[in-house]
């Protein structure tokens, strides 16, 4: 099980506004660093702890469909699931699943088809 982040999320929890108000900086000689540091900031909880705090797009690949065709999701909460798609290029249609983003781990019931 492999986790590929796809899209980043589109914002960052805090502005680089709110940091430098919050420090009370008024010069930009720090911006980068400090920009830098409010990624890591939300970075290191989710991968130590595994929620998303922030909206984002990841891919997750597997060898196969496990035998009770219960998918645990460790990233999450989930959103919703784009498309399927098993190692030997058979494409599941987006319907025959249930997803229960909110558990921890998430989890994806496939349907028997």
């Amino acid at each position: 099980m492999t986790y590929a982040l796809i899209t980043q999320p589109s914002a960052e929890a805090l502005t680089l506004a709110e940091v430098k108000a919050h420090l009370r900086l008024d010069d930009g000689s720090e911006d980068a660093l400090l920009a830098s540091l409010i990624s890591v900031a939300r970075e290191h909880p989710e991968r130590t702890t595994g929620p998303c705090l922030i909206t984002q797009v990841w891919r997750l690949h597997l060898e196969s469909l496990p035998e009770d065709r219960v998918i645990q999701i460790a990233k999450g909460p989930v959103q919703a699931v784009e498309s399927l798609s098993i190692y030997e290029e058979v494409v599941l249609p987006a319907a025959g699943h249930v997803l229960d983003g909110t558990a921890r781990p998430a989890r994806l019931y496939w349907l028997e088809t």
